[in-house]
């Protein structure tokens, strides 16, 4: 998907729709499925990629989208963690910046 960097007033539902199902579902489907070979494998490892733009202490404007869909990465890892951490699955989040 293209990134669309613009206000969030000039947004489309469909720009919005391509930044989160190409970030936050993708990332959704992809651990999905791994968890599921990891509980029959008896644990691992995953982690996500995200950005610094989905934290407050980073201000970008025109990024409404894809911060968005970063941010809920960032708190779906945190879920998933806790959801199978008793089962040898560990999940992390990476927050690379410029």
């Amino acid at each position: 998907y293209k990134q669309a960097a613009k206000p969030i007033v000039e947004l489309s539902l469909e720009e919005w729709n391509a930044a989160i199902n190409g970030t936050l579902t993708s990332c959704f489907l992809t651990n999905k499925y791994a968890v599921k070979l990891m509980m029959n494998n008896g644990g691992g490892s995953i982690v996500n990629t995200s950005t610094i733009i989905s934290t407050p202490i980073f201000r970008k404007q025109n990024n409404a989208a894809y911060g968005a869909a970063k941010a809920g990465i960032n708190q779906f890892t945190r879920i998933l963690a806790n959801e199978y951490g008793e089962q040898g699955i560990r999940a992390n989040v990476l927050l690379p910046a410029a």
